[in-house]
């Protein structure tokens, strides 16, 4: 996931908030804080699933990493995007592509 702000299409407000961000230097830290309240929300959201183990093992993997004026949010659990995002399971060497 990407964050940008469009000042061409942004609202008002929004112009102003980003250009006191810039304005002071702060871009670095308001993208941190903006991760962390979306890497805390993804965690809320897997612990919300329920079940015994599977979804408390996707929030543990769900990390924050700060990559210079960017935060990059993300799980590193083997299963987290098919989940998220559906597809076919095939185990290596049974697949259709298999010899």
């Amino acid at each position: 996931m990407s964050f940008t702000i469009a000042l061409d299409t942004a609202t008002p407000a929004l112009k102003i908030m980003a250009g006191k961000i810039a304005g002071q230097g702060r871009t670095g830290q308001f993208v941190m804080r903006w991760g962390a309240v979306v890497r805390k929300e993804a965690i809320q959201n897997a612990l919300a699933k329920g079940g015994r183990r599977f979804w408390r093992d996707i929030a543990r993997s769900i990390n924050l990493i700060q990559d210079g004026q960017a935060a990059v949010v993300g799980a590193t659990h083997v299963a987290a995007a098919q989940k998220q995002f559906g597809g076919v399971i095939e185990a290596p060497g049974k697949g259709p592509g298999a010899s």
